[in-house]
Order: C-alpha cells, then structure tokens, then sequence
C-alpha cells in the first residue's frame, strides 16, 4: 500500500487547456512535495486531456480522472471521494499557486494544531476586464487562532468573508467526518460548501501573505452576465442555508442570516433583468427562505422598474 501523502491537491477541469499547464505545475513545483494531484476532466472538449496526459507522463503525483460534462461541483466532489491526504487544498485549472504555499499552510498547521488556515489573493487578466473584485485581508483580520464562525464572523464584520475554496487549506477528516461536499448541479455553490465547513471548524487562523494569484478570463461564471443558472444558484445556496440553520444557536442564525442577506441584494438587483412572470416567482421563493426582510429599498425599486437605473444618481440616492 502506498503511503499517504501530505496534501491532496483537487483539480477540477474543464476547457482551460491554454492554461492548464502553468496551473499544473505552480502545484508540481511546490517545495512541499510529498503531495498528489487530483486531477478530474470534467467533459472537457479542448485540448485539455491532451495537455494533461502529457504532463502525468512525466510525474507521477498526478492522479487522472474523467467524467461526462457534471460541473465543477461533481468534479471537487469525485476529487474528493478519491483523496488520500492529510489536508485538503482546492485548486483552480487557470490559477496560479505560489510555490512554498502549501509548506506555509502545512506548517502553520502543525505548529498551532490547526483544521484550517487561509490566506489572501490576487486577480490578473490576460485580457481589458475590470479588476473590482478584492481578496486581501492583511492588516484587518486578527492572526490569533478561533473557530470557524469566529472567522466569518471577523470577516464578514469588515465585508471581507470570501467564499473561495482555493484561499483555504483544511484537514481532510473534517470534510470526511462532516460528510460535507459540494451541492451537484449548480454554480455558486462555494456560498454554500464554505460556510458549512467554517461551522465545523474549532481551531483556524489567517496567513496575512497573498499565496494565490487568481486569473480573471471572459466567459467564466466570474464575469458572464447574471443569467437564469446565476439566479437558481443562489436561491439554491439561499435556501439550503436556512434549512441548514434549523436548531442552530441564536448567535449562529445570526450569522447565517448575515451571509443570505450579503447573497439576496445583489441577486434582487440583477434580477431586474427577468419578466414580471419571473420576478414574483422570485418573490415567492425568497419569502420562503425569509430572505425578503434584508433587501434594501433600492434593490427592490430597481428590481420591480429598471427604467430607475437610467435615472439621476440623486433620485437613486433616495431610495437607500
């Protein structure tokens, strides 16, 4: 029987071929090298299996896998039901690690007896795209070690909870013990597997370095327009969170309720988009989530007359 190695590094992929191999190696040149790489193709109709292929040829911590297109979602999860590591990192096909990453992670966590620590990122673009979005949290959040609930609670104070699974590090037997995996069929579903995992978490703490260089492409579910499959996302998110918040103490609602509030306005606002057949329908849900108590008024004006987002920032104003 083969020896566990340190770390099991998931890998879904699907169509990134033109940047598979910079991805790949950012984890094959790590200076922890005692890891895997689990690998799963996720239907991918590029050169994506090619390019992988090639690269496991020439080291042997990489670990294949191939499914019929499912999600990304299904592709974690499968890497997931294959992982042998002590921890758990999650990796994205376009992204790019830093090399001594997972030795930092790894250490931390031995050194203080940790389930999980997390750090900061950065965005690059290859192409003319916005960068607004902002993963650095260095001078704000305390380094001191606190549970999972701490950790959202301290973040989402300063509006810095972020829920991406590639700026965490964590013990695979708490995923394993909390029988905890990602929700199939949808996108955005990190909302959901994040929070979950923070709430089984005792001992974290933050690495105030920014390890993780994320790349901001078109056509990824980052900047694609908020379609139909945005929407049933995040009323799926939204309201597995409330059935997962039944019999939960007061001050963990609370913070639930925080996170579904931080999902429902921009939802509410990008839904202005959608028919008036549509939007009570949407209504409808989000009263049975109890989600419609934390929408601000000018979402809700915009929500039911876009032709408000034409008007003077003034009249705008009034509405907050």
């Amino acid at each position: 029987m083969q020896p566990k190695p340190i770390v099991s590094v998931i890998i879904p992929v699907f169509n990134t071929g033109r940047y598979l191999e910079e991805a790949v190696s950012s984890i094959l040149n790590q200076t922890l090298e005692d890891i895997e790489v689990i690998v799963v193709n996720d239907g991918s109709t590029d050169n994506s299996v090619e390019v992988l292929a090639t690269m496991s040829a020439t080291d042997s911590r990489i670990r294949l896998f191939s499914q019929k297109n499912q999600g990304q979602s299904v592709a974690r999860n499968l890497g997931l039901d294959n992982a042998r590591g002590e921890y758990v990192y999650f990796m994205d096909s376009d992204d790019i690690l830093e090399k001594d990453a997972l030795r930092r992670c790894f250490e931390k966590c031995k050194k203080e007896n940790l389930e999980m620590v997390f750090f900061d990122a950065d965005m690059f673009s290859d192409e003319e795209i916005p960068l607004s979005w902002d993963y650095i949290r260095a001078g704000k959040v305390k380094e001191d070690v606190c549970t999972g609930v701490e950790v959202m609670e301290r973040l989402a104070a300063i509006g810095k909870f972020r829920v991406s699974p590639c700026l965490i590090f964590v013990k695979r037997d708490l995923i394993e013990n909390g029988k905890l995996r990602f929700y199939p069929g949808i996108i955005h579903e990190d909302e959901l597997f994040i929070p979950k995992l923070h709430f089984a978490i005792t001992r974290a703490a933050y690495i105030p370095i920014t390890l993780f260089h994320r790349r901001v492409r078109g056509n990824s579910t980052m900047t694609n327009s908020f379609s139909h499959r945005n929407l049933n996302g995040y009323l799926t998110v939204m309201s597995e969170l409330r059935r997962f918040s039944k019999g939960r103490t007061e001050r963990e609602v609370k913070l639930i309720d925080k996170l579904i509030s931080v999902i429902v306005n921009p939802v509410i606002y990008q839904s202005n988009i959608f028919p008036m057949r549509e939007k009570v329908r949407i209504l409808n849900k989000l009263y049975n989530i109890g989600a419609l108590r934390f929408i601000k008024w000018k979402n809700i004006a915009v929500f039911i007359c876009p032709c408000l987002l034409k008007a003077k920032p003034i009249i705008m104003g009034m509405l907050k």
